[in-house]
């Protein structure tokens, strides 16, 4: 198996323990959520969260008042963070961000926390610059 093959294969590993995941993943600085607020991250924002896991951080921004649109390509992820966020507003779509089938909506703001390095990045980004509304920000970390 080649080397983007592998890469390829592996994404999809951290979907085995849902629970695991969770209490293994540590969540991110105060800083990151400053940094984003200075690339669009506000009240009625609407932002596109690629490989969002079980949620460490679309819940803060959807506590920062944002609409996240999360796009998480393991199922059972996908069911954590829809019973994690219950009652917010949050869209889960689930399936590879590459092909999956998005609404024709713009962005205010894109994120990736630590999941971008799972995608190939110059598709990704030419999609999400389809995605991301002129003057939008894009945040990966």
């Amino acid at each position: 198996m080649g080397g983007d093959d592998q890469r390829l294969s592996r994404r999809g590993s951290f979907d085995e323990d849902p629970d695991n995941y969770q209490a293994a993943r540590p969540g991110y600085p105060r800083r990151v959520y400053e940094v984003l607020a200075e690339c669009g991250l506000r009240p009625g924002a609407r932002v596109l969260e690629i490989g969002p896991g079980t949620g460490q951080v679309t819940r803060p921004l959807v506590d920062a008042g944002a609409s996240v649109l999360a796009v998480e390509l393991g199922g059972r992820l996908a069911a954590r963070l829809r019973t994690n966020l219950t009652g917010h507003d949050v869209t889960v779509v689930e399936g590879d961000f590459a092909t999956v089938a998005l609404p024709d909506d713009t962005f205010d703001l894109a994120v990736c926390a630590t999941a971008f390095h799972w995608l190939d990045a110059g598709a990704a980004v030419r999609r999400l610059a389809r995605l991301v509304r002129p003057g939008g920000g894009l945040a990966v970390w």
